[in-house]
């Protein structure tokens, strides 16, 4: 499943409530994680919910002497791009191949493509590689 836009979001939203049973199942799994004064053993589920992550969660501030050996930049410096945006996308690719004409660019590297919203619309010689 893709993520849906902004502009597609509400319509999206709407889809997963008329899901039958859809509403019941997020009202528990919201309740069996919300916490209150009164309701110590939520938090906890919660705690023990996030540590299992494949991530660590922490405060943006403490990345710079938190992180561990196997990052080589900091991810709070670094800016996304909506590629999804058709303007976007073939501004990036004219500055990208600006830089590369001008001798100022030499190499780009892509990391996560899979994160993007369509990776086969972008890179449609893997995508035929794939077939």
């Amino acid at each position: 499943m893709r993520h849906p836009n902004r502009k597609e979001a509400p319509a999206f939203k709407a889809e997963l409530k008329n899901i039958e049973g859809g509403a019941d199942v997020i009202a528990r799994g919201l309740a069996a994680y919300s916490a209150g004064p009164d309701r110590p053993a939520p938090t906890l589920a919660l705690h023990h919910l996030l540590e299992r992550q494949h991530y660590k969660l922490g405060h943006w501030r403490l990345a710079s002497s938190d992180i561990n050996y196997r990052r080589f930049f900091d991810v709070n410096t670094l800016a996304g791009l909506r590629v999804e945006d058709a303007g976007t996308f073939d501004a990036s690719h004219i500055l990208v191949q600006k830089l590369i004409a001008e001798g100022r660019l030499q190499g780009l590297r892509l990391d996560h493509i899979d994160g993007l919203r369509d990776p086969r619309s972008i890179f449609p010689a893997a995508a035929a590689a794939d077939s």
